[in-house]
């Protein structure tokens, strides 16, 4: 029977372990009239426009130091959670892999949540002065994934179908809590996508993590991994040496290196990239775009900026005037049709 796919719920776990031990940095749990911004490049803008797809980013390729401790310290609790007193050592390695393969399962959108725009978090987000951001409620975005988790799994291109999607505000913790044990309890194998360190905490981070089905044996097509595979393939051969005494060692290597050749096409091909794109309305889910008061698009003005939206991206827009002192031009999105230009 086809396991039917979850809708998104908060991260409550967390939340609430840190409401009764770090009181003094919790934040509130998102409600649906949150506002929050999402900056992008323009050309990634161009993109979303064009193709009507939410970009989601493999959560195994965020290369921040903090997470990265983070999520080997909860591989490890969990495992010591679950298992019981006495449990050989090779149903740990067992488990550690499982948590592993889950891992890869976990994609990642980053909102930024406040009714105003930081200009050093658009910059940094937006890669300068000439991004875009655009503004959505959570309540909206949590309806578009909604649907589009509905529309990706019934998309037959899409063999690995979205099981669950998880969306909460990230919380930001002092360093000597990072790794507190307590944090994990009950275990929760989505806490440490929604944990960073306080030196993080102007990113005032909404996140939405997207859980897919993957098949068991799925190695992500990257540089590191590939490598990683090579040398799993050149141990097992140094194994089997030992196993087929008399086999020549040359000829062995080089069976092995087909075998690896053999597999680096089939990850090539066969592996989706490590990213997922969900489709979304872009009518529903953008209500405000949001450029830099100091970016090339000022030289066009209000009336030159709205043009040059509609023109290429078939949008209509309305200024909101009461984001004029705030470094940054707003406009509420009235209509958005099929472009022609991108």
């Amino acid at each position: 029977m086809e396991r039917k796919a979850r809708c998104i719920s908060a991260a409550t776990l967390l939340h609430d372990n840190m409401r009764r031990k770090l009181q003094d940095y919790l934040r509130p749990m998102a409600n649906d009239d949150d506002l929050v911004w999402q900056q992008m490049t323009f050309e990634r803008f161009t993109w979303l426009i064009r193709d009507s797809l939410l970009y989601m980013k493999a959560y195994g390729e965020y290369s921040d130091y903090d997470e990265m401790k983070l999520r080997d310290f909860s591989k490890q609790h969990l495992t010591d959670k679950v298992l019981k007193e006495g449990t050989k050592e090779a149903a740990n390695t067992k488990l550690q892999e499982a948590y592993n393969e889950f891992e890869k399962r976990l994609f990642i959108s980053c909102w930024y949540s406040s009714p105003d725009l930081s200009d050093v978090v658009f910059k940094i987000y937006a890669r300068g002065n000439s991004g875009i951001a655009i503004g959505t409620k959570v309540g909206t975005l949590r309806k578009q994934l909604c649907e589009g988790q509905e529309k990706y799994n019934l998309d037959t291109e899409n063999k690995n179908k979205i099981r669950n999607i998880v969306c909460a505000n990230v919380q930001y913790v002092p360093q000597k809590n990072m790794w507190d044990e307590e944090l994990f309890e009950p275990a929760q194998v989505y806490a440490p996508v929604f944990l960073k360190g306080l030196q993080f905490k102007m990113d005032n981070e909404f996140r939405v993590c997207v859980e897919k089905e993957l098949p068991e044996d799925l190695i992500y097509n990257s540089e590191d991994n590939q490598d990683k595979t090579k040398e799993l393939l050149l141990v097992k051969a140094e194994q089997l040496k030992i196993i087929r005494t008399g086999t020549n060692v040359a000829d062995l290597m080089k069976q092995i290196e087909t075998e690896y050749e053999k597999f680096d096409q089939k990850l090539c091909h066969d592996t989706p990239p490590n990213n997922i794109r969900i489709p979304v309305r872009l009518s529903s889910l953008i209500e405000y775009i949001a450029i830099k008061n100091d970016s090339w698009f000022q030289k066009l003005g209000v009336s030159g900026i709205k043009d040059f939206f509609e023109f290429w991206f078939n949008m209509k827009m309305t200024e909101d005037e009461e984001y004029r002192d705030s470094g940054f031009l707003v406009f509420k999105l009235d209509e958005i049709g099929v472009s022609n230009h991108v």
